[in-house]
Order: structure tokens, then sequence, then C-alpha cells
């Protein structure tokens, strides 16, 4: 990113000095930007050489001849509900889960704020639970309420140095006493962004206020923790953990950041007796697996396959872990003795970023992958591929064109990103976010981003594979917007059940309600039926 800015500034510096003759834009988007830039001169020559150059003013930018100038009339349904904070900056909503923490029978929510200023430390993070009662909804079923005032307990970094605790969010048993413990991430923890995971333990009276164990991370900017994840992998009954950084470096600081993923199985350190140690590395971790190629974002999410749609393959658990940057690839490891590669899926077209979001529908094992930069404009794409397609093939390494795509649903807004997250619902209907988005092609400086989220009903997805490019805007049955819109409503999602009652929850990092409070961000929540 850094490389990106800098070559920005020396482009439009160039500009500035001879024209913007210089530069071509192939499309719309800003990201393609390319100027030749002159050789350097002295600084006599450049005196004597310089001339100022007014370039022709425009009200609008160029556009592709392929794209769309009108949109289908589309009807938006605003969701009411939600949870908001006061704080400013505080990138409110981010992780979300729920659980029993206090094995009373009602579920607990748990939701964070990783930039939430704490007693002087500025992006410390925060997490705010509420406790289930009786005749009471899981999550509050109402107008925007104020987490602030309605959170029955907040814990934070126990060591706090701008560490964005909150960043992930997992439970399990690590102590075998019945309770589940909440587990928490904090990646820009300590020096040189090694990161950290805190676990907290659940008792009869709740989640205690320090966490009973410590995981550090080893070199500089591994940190761990960008996404936290739990599972059943070996054959005990205890939840296992899966840690993740979509930067971390195999041979430690100033190497390629290939990405990792760490696996504490549950049973090693019952075994090993570790549980009484407080404070473990990721060295400690039962396998380690590491990204094949340097700043793939191996790691950047990351799914278990449902065991009904893999048994045919493996009796191991299989994890789906994609590393989305530049074309993006997936790969699928059998957790077995040692963790074994049976596939991997790579997108096609440089910077589509195929595998940033995936989501498998576990009745009919449709596996949903969204790659929100497809297309030179960004209007984003979401491929359903069935799973037993890809199993039919018996290659290790497939490519995107491979596989028998059931449907491909496709952005109508320029520089939408759509399938920047996609979620199932247990009533199998595909929930797909794009956090940005502009309607009208011209003039593109005047019209402001809108967040949409769209739901493709369950039954205008075919059974049969369809060749046609099908767009958002006629496959799906409901917009979701926010109030205000111009807030990256989107940017997260998930779909938090219990034997009751399901939630889509949408993240919307910069909204905006109070004068008083700049950017806290907002929790939308939107019960399913």
């Amino acid at each position: 990113m850094a490389h990106k800015t800098v070559r920005y500034w020396d482009q439009i510096i160039a500009m500035y000095e001879s024209g913007t003759d210089i530069c071509q834009m192939p499309s719309n988007n800003p990201y393609y930007l390319n100027c030749s830039i002159p050789p350097l001169q002295n600084l006599e020559e450049k005196q004597q050489s310089t001339t100022y150059i007014r370039s022709k003013s425009s009200n609008y930018l160029p556009f592709s001849s392929q794209s769309s100038l009108s949109l289908s009339t589309l009807q938006y349904n605003e969701i009411p509900m939600g949870l908001i904070s006061n704080q400013s900056y505080a990138s409110f909503g981010r992780t979300t889960l729920f659980a029993d923490f206090n094995n009373d029978g009602f579920i607990d929510f748990a939701v964070s704020a990783p930039d939430y200023y704490n007693f002087g430390c500025s992006q410390g993070g925060r997490v705010f639970i509420i406790y289930g009662k009786k005749d009471q909804p899981p999550v509050p079923e109402r107008d925007i309420s104020i987490i602030e005032q309605i959170a029955d307990q907040t814990l934070i970094s126990p060591i706090c140095d701008g560490d964005r605790f909150g960043t992930g969010l997992a439970f399990l048993d690590w102590n075998n006493d019945t309770f589940n413990d909440l587990v928490v991430s904090s990646p820009s923890h300590g020096y040189g962004f090694r990161g950290a995971v805190f676990v907290y333990a659940g008792s009869k009276d709740g989640l205690q206020t320090k966490p009973f164990i410590y995981i550090d991370g080893v070199d500089e900017h591994d940190a761990i923790g960008f996404e936290l994840h739990t599972a059943h992998l070996d054959n005990d009954t205890l939840l296992d953990l899966i840690i993740t950084s979509p930067y971390a470096q195999p041979h430690g600081y100033d190497q390629p950041q290939q990405g990792a993923v760490w696996v504490f199985l549950s049973s090693d350190f019952m075994n090993k007796q570790q549980i009484s140690d407080r404070q473990i590395t990721i060295n400690n971790a039962s396998f380690t697996l590491f990204g094949e190629s340097a700043k793939s974002k191996f790691g950047y999410s990351l799914q278990i396959i449902p065991p009904s749609c893999i048994s045919h393959i493996t009796s191991s658990p299989v994890l789906l872990i994609g590393a989305p940057a530049n074309q993006g690839k997936l790969y699928l490891y059998a957790v077995e003795s040692q963790p074994r590669l049976i596939m991997t899926l790579q997108g096609v077209q440089n910077n589509d970023h195929f595998g940033q979001s995936f989501s498998i529908q576990p009745d009919k094992c449709w596996l949903a992958v969204g790659s929100p930069t497809q297309s030179i404009d960004w209007y984003g794409a979401v491929d359903i591929i069935p799973l037993s397609n890809l199993f039919n093939k018996n290659k290790l390494h497939l490519d995107r064109s491979d596989s028998s795509i059931l449907i491909s649903i496709h952005g109508d807004r320029i520089f939408e990103r759509l399938g920047n997250s996609v979620q199932w619902t247990p009533q199998g209907d595909l929930v797909i976010s794009a956090p940005l988005g502009k309607g009208k092609l011209l003039p593109l400086q005047l019209e402001k981003s809108e967040g949409y989220v769209y739901i493709v009903p369950a039954n205008r997805i075919p059974s049969r594979p369809d060749p046609k490019i099908h767009y958002i805007s006629t496959m799906s049955s409901i917009i979701y917007v926010a109030h205000n819109r111009l807030n990256r409503f989107g940017s997260r999602m998930n779909v938090l059940s219990s034997t009751s009652v399901s939630y889509l929850v949408i993240s919307s990092p910069f909204t905006d309600m109070y004068d008083d409070v700049r950017l806290p961000g907002m929790l939308y929540v939107q019960q399913l039926k």
C-alpha cells in the first residue's frame, strides 16, 4: 500500500509539472492511472524550462463504453434496528458472536470495537457483552441503541498499546470446565505488531475480567489474530482454536509476508499439561500453515467445510483458506496427523481478489465466492460453485475456469465491490454486500458512494449451471441500506443464530448519527424470517 501511495504521489506531482497529457487512464478507475514521468533534470535546467500548464476543466471522468448507463429501478429497505457507540472512530461492530458464557441457558451477545479509545490509549479496542435474560431477545430488537448504555460488561486489553483489541472473536472451552471461554485477538499488540490473543474464562457469574491465557506473536509484523475460528479438528469433544494472519512472515522480520494459519488443538494442551502455562506463543501451535507466495494474504478468510460435503473425499476435517491478493486463490487442507493439501482453486483475472470472502451452504454444498474487484471498474462478482463439481475433477490445482459454475452474479454499480462479504442464511438465501458503489457514471465526482446489502432468495438460484451473466439488481429480492447510506454499509456481515431466532448483522464503520460523535461505527440488526 505504501508503494502504491508513493507511486500515485509521484504521478500527481508529474501532472502538476508536465500537464495531464503525460497520463492515461483506461477506465473510470483511478487505480489504473498510468503516467509517463519525464526524466529528472538538474535544478538549472529545470528553472530554465519550467512551463506551467493549466489543464482544461472537465465536469466528468472518462467512462467505459461497456458500462451500463442506466440501472433498474430498485426498492430499498432501511434497517431500523441497530447498535451504535458514543465513541468517535471506534470501528464499532466489526466482529460479533453468540455464546453462553455463564451456563444459564440463555444466549449471550459479544460485539467488538477494535479502534475504541481507552484511558489515554488510542485504538486500544473494547469488547461489549450483553448477557441473555429470560423473555429478552439476544440482540435488542428496537430502534438504535447506544451500546455503552445497555452493555452488561466490557473488556479491554490487559496491556493497552494501541493493539486493536477485539479485531477477532471466538469461543471455546479451553480449560475444560464446561463454561465457554471468550477468545479475543489484538493483531497490533506488542513491539513491531507481533499481535496477541487472549482467552477469558467463563463462569457462573459471566466472563472473568482478566485473561487466563496469553498467546503472543513471535516475529515483527506477525499481527496474529486477523481472524479467529474454532472447530472440532480431532477426535475429542473439545473445540480447537484457529488463528490467522494474512501478513505473517515465515522467517521473521524483513521477509516476504506470505500469511499464516496456526491451529491449536485442545487435546495437545490437555495431554502436555500446557494449560497451566499462562503465556504461550504461536510456536506452541499444533500445526502451522504458511502461504505459498509473497503478499498473497493467505489466511485473509477461512471456513470449515461441513463434513457432509467432504465425507466422500476424506473423513478428516477440511479447512478452506483464502489468499485473495491479485487474482486470488483458495486452498483446501485436510487436518490429519499433519495438514494435507487436497486442492487449490485459483482466480483467473488479475486484481479480481477471488476468495476475499466465501461461504458454504451446508445442505446443498454450494460454495459462494466473492471477487469484489472483478472488472476494471470494480463492479465485483460472486460465483456459486457446487463443491461436488470441484471434487469430481480429480486434479490438485484448478482454475476458476475449470470449475462448473452454477451461476455468476455481477455488480451493476461502478466501484460497487460486490462480494466484499457473502453469507448464506439458515433459510438458504444468499446475502451479498457491496459497501461502495455509484449508480450513475457521469459525473462521478458529484455522486457519493452508497453501501448496499442484497438478498438473493434460494428460489432464484438455478440447480444446474447457467452460463449467462446475471446482474445483482435482477437477482435480488431485497436490498438493505443504511439510514444515511454514505458509510460503507456492508463492510462486514455475520449471521448469528440461536435455537429460536437468527439475525443478519451488518457492520457500517463510517456511520454518523450525532454531531458530537464522529464516525463511531454502527451495527445494523435484521431478524431473518
